[in-house]
């Protein structure tokens, strides 16, 4: 009899703890931002969204550079390789058999982090033919090849958002018109133990006779994937300038991860010529869309929207410049002139609450040039490289990978952290930031 009672009882534990979620979320994630598992998009800035270096885990920062992944101890303030393999010489090592035995030697590449993991997308180069997506877990203790794509895929878009890897492929066609440059997303299941491209968004299906081209903005967001695209269609005898955007289509489309529909992002009747380029931030769970028109002066005002995460329910925001930038992280609005290259304007960044007073004003350090990452609410961080040593490295000295190449040869790295605390008082003062060094 208590034998029978023990089972029953242990029976019932466990259909509690099924109900309940014991050991983990079993059920939907929410159509908003969980962190651990989604897209980073407060780490993106124009450049890293080719070259992410930066990401952030269970209470760690990943870095990457030179080939290699590092965490960085915030308590320490120390950066170390991400391997744990006790008899690795690390970014010590001179051999090149024994290099790519580190597990935290990816080579060139990109990375991103997701549910205990961290992805890196090696790109083709002298020891690698193909793009090749590598794993390593949290602690450095494996590294594992997941997929490699054939030699005439070069993957430069791509995003991992809830265990799933998003990304642009290009391709080209032709016929008697001509050649057609043909873009598409594809999707990868990385949980998966065999994991095959599948594809996601082909706008070509969108309109005929077209060259296609989408996703070189995906943003994840939830249980949406937005993706930008652009049709063009063949030129005829009736091509002129004043009617050239009846060519072209541009527009945003949001996929439901959870439906696997697609619906084109609409926003109210524009201006000719004026189009939404690319999905570059969410605010309060809302998608922000901003403007431009081809047309008019990049300093015209233009009114900015929001839109619903499913792509409807369409609410203007705010006026600002039209070539201007707004982006925001968990917090605040932030509009920003830096999208404009021409004439090298001087470089704003106005900051909004969420009633749209405007609390501060700040400008950055010319190292950043146009390309300050929003960051966390907290922070932003950002790796950097200097072309002295620490003790003699000086704003005049520092670049950021990828923005700004400098001829001589880095002899310092490590991460620039902006503390945002200090919001409200820099008043169009320049932000400063601490660094440390690897």
């Amino acid at each position: 009899m208590k034998k029978r009672t023990l089972a029953f009882g242990l029976a019932l534990v466990l259909l509690l703890c099924l109900l309940a979620g014991c050991g983990g979320n079993t059920g939907p994630l929410p159509d908003s931002y969980v962190p651990g598992s989604d897209y980073q998009l407060y780490l993106d800035s124009n450049t890293n969204k080719t070259r992410r270096n930066v990401q952030e885990g269970d209470g760690v920062i990943y870095l990457y550079h030179q080939n290699y992944v590092y965490y960085l101890d915030e308590k320490t303030g120390v950066i170390l390789p991400l391997c744990s393999k006790a008899d690795c010489l690390h970014d010590k090592e001179t051999d090149p058999e024994l290099i790519e035995n580190c597990n935290a030697y990816v080579g060139e590449a990109s990375i991103q982090y997701c549910n205990g993991y961290l992805y890196a997308l090696r790109r083709p180069g002298f020891t690698q033919a193909n793009c090749l997506l590598q794993r390593i877990s949290d602690d450095g203790s494996r590294k594992d090849e997941l997929y490699e794509w054939g030699g005439s895929v070069i993957i430069l878009y791509w995003v991992v958002h809830r265990d799933v890897m998003y990304y642009k492929s290009d391709s080209y066609s032709g016929d008697v018109q001509g050649v057609r440059k043909l873009e598409t997303v594809y999707s990868v299941d990385l949980k998966a133990s065999d994991p095959e491209p599948e594809l996601l968004f082909d706008p070509s299906t969108l309109q005929a006779d077209s060259s296609a081209t989408a996703g070189y903005s995906l943003l994840p967001y939830g249980n949406h994937i937005y993706m930008d695209y652009t049709l063009t269609r063949d030129f005829d005898e009736n091509f002129s300038k004043e009617n050239q955007f009846d060519y072209m289509r541009k527009g945003i489309m949001a996929y439901d991860i959870t439906t696997g529909e697609l619906s084109d992002v609409q926003l109210p009747d524009m201006p000719y010529g004026t189009y939404v380029l690319s999905v570059y931030s969410i605010w309060r769970d809302r998608l922000i869309l901003n403007p431009y028109n081809a047309e008019g002066d990049d300093l015209e005002p233009i009114m900015q929207y929001t839109v619903g995460l499913d792509g409807t329910d369409v609410q203007p925001l705010m006026e600002s410049a039209n070539l201007s930038r707004i982006i925001a992280d968990e917090k605040y609005l932030y509009v920003t002139n830096s999208a404009d290259s021409s004439g090298e304007p001087d470089i704003y960044h106005d900051v909004y609450d969420e009633n749209l007073n405007k609390i501060d004003s700040f400008t950055v350090p010319s190292f950043f040039n146009q390309d300050l990452p929003v960051g966390t609410v907290q922070r932003v961080i950002a790796v950097f490289e200097s072309t002295e040593l620490p003790a003699d490295t000086s704003p005049d000295s520092i670049y950021i990978p990828g923005i700004i190449e400098r001829d001589a040869p880095a002899k310092s790295w490590g991460v620039l952290i902006w503390d945002k605390s200090k919001l409200g008082t820099y008043n169009g003062g320049e932000i400063s930031f601490d660094m440390i060094f690897a």
